[in-house]
């Protein structure tokens, strides 16, 4: 016998959207039907039903059954469209006579859904009378008159009708003799008779099964109730298919509210609050009979749920096409263009996360969403700006995801049109949610899809106004970035513990649009009162600009104030701009020189709308000024920024130091200008910063290090995580070196060299002249650029970090074990004095890490500790 190879392969479900048409509840057919699957599932469920109902004659064997079928989704999953498409297929079939979709949200307020079909089905036979497709005097229509005078008969006895008797009725005999017993046996037997009304209206019709579905009945719980009851005491013919559409959630809590109900008040105040056992028992109770209401009214072998486009998706069977004019692209290839296009993200792996998560929305979502980013096609067009087409895009997004934002604290108007910065929006709402680490690189895998949403819409705003703005960018690291990178280490909330997130954000005004600059030195005075390794965060400790050593000084170990020709008003502005002063809790300043508050300076000066207001905030940025630290409860000031011990910013300059610094400003101007309105992912800046903080801490140290070397380091280590934070986006990490530039440039140079390709945020970054004056020249001709003219590396080199060279003294001292010993003790007090760490602020913590950092041990015993701190906070050393 020749054997027969069979043919296997599943035939491919094509879906076709088109959202222009699809966005408006309506049946669809052939390929624009969106669950092809689900709908046949449910008419296979049908003509089950039709098996079990065939024959049915209620005066000969009365039956009654529960066989709704329940159509199951989130709101916006596309049921009322699947109902309308399987009304529209069920209307062809001759033997199931279709009644209207009952929507009980759109019936008044009195009239009962059981009176509704009951009517329905009347109106249906007289419009059939009228057309004389059914003969008067005929015997069928004399026996459905009957069935509809006993069904009338107990009618006015069900809940809410006004028809029911009133107590004073039953004192008139006769009324009780001849209308009252006649309704109430009417209402006993009113299921049989309407199981009849139904075989009868049916056989008049020339048809065998009634189809009756019920739409948005979750939605309203007043009219959703009155439904369910329906569903099971009337409606249990099996000559009956009903349909009901709608999120089982709701329908769950529905039927718990009532069963709640049920119990009435005093039942509840009298045993419910009695003893604790009430509280487990009666919620348990509620449950059970939650659950077998369900499982007896809605059964499970009866429920569909409609799919996502994205399990669609997951499916080799199906594929989903978007329809546009004339010609059809695949879904998932229009999304990864969409998602490039509104949020700036190349990189596939994260592309996919968010095509996942837009594909998982309910299709009403989706489709609005398809309909916005439609007009991304149309960004060539003359009348409208790539900035404004982005915007447009954007708020189309933010009201996608409007519920969502504002469930989330959003202030959505005045984040979309620009009243305040989107970053304190964003800060705002991570601290609200409580997920400043969780979402703050704008992942939407919050197993929440209402914060999901909202973390998705601000992440297009945010990359939207950095695309019309490079300010944003510097927003954000300092307003943003520079509090996450605290949510792993501190508590977020003040209850007792210090350092929080919490205080952080209010100590330095993040929360506020007070200019970047003050923000970032708030920052560090914050940080500065709990950390003692300033490097960590950016800082580096240098000489105050009036301090004199009592016992003399070196003649090389200079301040601030005396490396810079004060001629040289440019130079000096420039070494100046990093410098913050923080003022201990005896109204001491110690100086430090802060890589973030360069950062924060170009953003304040980039922000300004021209020239002169850019030259103006230049120099005020050049301004020597002192924050207190958090605890200084005894500070003359509050936490306001005041002038130090730099020149005024009213002082007078010469028109050739004004030319001088305009020319300079003027560069700055260029490169702002150059910036390329290039779409940038929202999670980036993050990916960047990350990289950032973890290489700060493990730069490496030596005693000849001076404070232009350790800047230079650090602007290297910032540069190069944007360089690879960048390329890894864009095209992976092909030939890339991930380690981090702690020691050399050459891990910088190296991924400089070997990635020639365009690297628009990097290139950006790094050609800003202001950032340029602080890195070692040398640099620059290592990787074939010209120097920049105006640099200040050389003039930093000359300048120590304060408490190096103490170190390098005491460190063949230090290497070996503590002891709990005074002359340990001693050690440690010179190590704080020698960081202007007040005796009054030094805790268990500080002293611990500093014998860790100091001495050999990898443990140390909280006793011994405990008497360090005791010897420290008596001691008269001070």
């Amino acid at each position: 016998m020749e054997n027969k190879r069979v043919n296997h392969e599943k035939k491919e479900i094509k879906i076709i959207l088109n959202p222009e048409k699809d966005i408006h509840a309506a049946g669809f057919t052939d390929n624009n039907i969106v669950h092809q699957l689900e709908l046949k599932q449910v008419k296979q469920i049908i003509e089950n039903l039709k098996e079990t109902g065939k024959g049915y004659c209620p005066d000969k064997f009365f039956r009654r059954v529960h066989n709704t079928i329940t159509l199951t989704g989130t709101r916006g999953s596309g049921k009322t469209s699947f109902l309308y498409s399987l009304f529209n297929e069920i209307k062809t079939q001759k033997d199931i006579l279709t009644l209207e979709i009952v929507d009980p949200t759109l019936t008044e307020e009195k009239g009962h859904i059981f009176l509704n079909i009951v009517a329905r089905i009347k109106e249906r036979i007289d419009r059939n009378i009228d057309s004389k497709n059914i003969k008067i005097g005929s015997e069928k229509l004399d026996k459905w008159n009957k069935c509809l005078n006993d069904l009338a008969a107990g009618l006015p006895m069900l809940d809410g009708i006004n028809g029911g008797l009133d107590p004073s009725d039953w004192n008139d005999t006769t009324f009780v003799m001849r209308d009252g017993l006649r309704r109430v046996a009417g209402a006993n037997n009113l299921e049989s008779y309407f199981h009849e009304y139904v075989k009868q209206s049916l056989d008049l019709l020339n048809k065998d099964y009634l189809f009756i579905a019920f739409d948005d009945v979750d939605t309203d719980f007043a009219k959703g109730w009155p439904v369910l009851e329906t569903l099971r005491k009337y409606l249990t013919s099996p000559q009956i298919i009903t349909f009901l559409s709608g999120d089982l959630d709701l329908y769950s809590f529905l039927v718990r509210k009532k069963q709640w109900k049920n119990f009435g008040k005093t039942l509840l105040k009298n045993e419910y609050d009695k003893d604790d056992i009430y509280v487990n028992e009666y919620p348990e109770l509620v449950e059970k009979l939650e659950s077998q209401y369900m499982l007896k009214l809605l059964k499970p072998e009866y429920r569909v749920t409609l799919s996502t486009l994205a399990s669609k998706l997951a499916s080799n069977e199906i594929k989903i096409y978007l329809k546009e004019d004339k010609t059809e692209n695949k879904l998932s290839q229009k999304y990864s263009f969409y998602v490039e296009n509104a949020w700036g993200i190349k990189g596939d792996n994260m592309k996919n996360v968010y095509i996942k998560f837009l594909t998982s929305l309910p299709l009403r979502s989706q489709l609005s969403l398809l309909n916005t980013f439609s007009a991304i096609d149309s960004i060539q067009e003359e009348f409208q700006s790539p900035n404004n087409q982005r915007h447009q895009i954007t708020k189309g997004i933010s009201d996608v995801f409007y519920s969502e934002l504002r469930t989330a604290n959003v202030d959505i108007w005045e984040m979309i049109n620009g009243y305040g910065l989107i970053n304190i929006y964003l800060l705002k709402f991570l601290l609200d949610n409580k997920i400043l680490d969780e979402a703050s690189q704008f992942f939407p895998k919050l197993n929440n899809p209402s914060l999901d949403g909202a973390v998705v819409a601000i992440g297009a705003v945010l990359s939207e106004r950095i695309s019309s703005s490079p300010f944003e960018m510097f927003d954000h690291i300092i307003r943003v970035s520079n509090i996450v990178s605290k949510a792993n280490t501190w508590t977020l909330k003040a209850k007792n513990t210090l350092p929080n997130i919490e205080n952080f954000v209010a100590h330095s005004r993040s929360l506020f649009d007070y200019g970047l600059r003050k923000t970032a030195s708030l920052q560090s005075s914050y940080i500065v009162s709990f950390e003692y390794i300033p490097q960590n965060e950016g800082l580096i400790p240098i000489k105050t600009l009036q301090e004199r050593d009592k016992t003399g000084r070196d003649e090389n170990d200079l301040r601030l104030d005396e490396i810079f020709e004060k001629s040289h008003i440019l130079y000096n502005h420039i070494g100046t701009l990093p410098a913050i002063g923080i003022q201990d809790i005896k109204g001491a300043n110690n100086t430090f020189y802060s890589f973030f508050n360069i950062l924060a300076a170009i953003g304040d000066i980039i922000q300004q709308d021209d020239v002169k207001n850019m030259k103006d905030e230049f120099v005020r940025m050049a301004q020597f000024r002192t924050f207190p630290l958090y605890f200084n409860t005894n500070q003359r000031f509050s936490v306001e920024e005041r002038s130090g011990y730099g020149e005024d910013i009213s002082t007078v300059l010469s028109d050739e130091q004004n030319n001088e610094i305009m020319s300079f400003v003027q560069k700055i101007d260029t490169w702002k200008k150059s910036w390329k309105d290039d779409i940038i992912p929202p999670y980036l800046l993050g990916r960047i910063m990350v990289r950032t903080a973890s290489t700060f801490p493990n730069i490496e140290l030596n005693p000849e290090m001076k404070v232009g070397n350790l800047l230079h380091r650090q602007i290297i280590a910032f540069l190069n995580a944007i360089l690879i934070e960048e390329i890894m986006e864009n095209q992976g990490n092909s030939r890339l070196r991930l380690n981090n530039p702690t020691n050399s440039d050459q891990i910088f140079i190296d991924n400089f060299k070997s990635n020639v390709n365009d690297h628009p945020l990097f290139n950006f970054i790094f050609n800003c002249p202001l950032l340029q004056s602080y890195i070692n020249p040398e640099l620059f001709d290592k990787i074939g650029i010209d120097s920049p003219k105006i640099n200040i590396y050389s003039t930093l080199s000359n300048l120590n970090i304060k408490g190096m060279v103490v170190v390098k003294n005491e460190l063949s001292k230090r290497n070996r074990t503590i002891k709990d010993t005074k002359e340990d003790t001693n050690v440690l007090i010179e190590y704080f004095k020698e960081r202007e760490i007040d005796q009054a602020i030094v805790n268990f913590d500080r002293v611990k890490k500093a014998i860790l950092k100091l001495f050999t041990n990898k443990r140390v015993l909280s006793t011994m500790v405990n008497n360090h701190l005791n010897r420290i906070q008596n001691s008269d050393q001070w």
